[in-house]
């Protein structure tokens, strides 16, 4: 009988190669190319945005600060 003592290294081992190998196919592999997509008139928006005196950061639209505003149309 094997303890699971013993095999703790094999576990371990077998963990961190799970983890590398998801991580290059997540990398390498293009399936995830097509996620964003870019607008049709970019510098129109772009000179938009400049317009608006923005702060570094991350922004969203439409921007949702709350659960009801989710039922509104």
């Amino acid at each position: 009988m094997v303890t699971i003592a013993s095999l703790w290294i094999a576990i371990l081992l077998a963990a961190v190669l799970v983890f590398v190998a998801s991580a290059l196919i997540w990398m390498v592999l293009p399936h995830h190319h097509s996620d964003f997509k870019g607008f049709p008139d970019e510098g129109s928006v772009l000179d938009a945005l400049r317009g608006q005196n923005l702060t570094p950061g991350q922004y969203d639209f439409p921007h949702i600060a709350s659960h009801d505003e989710l039922k509104k149309p």
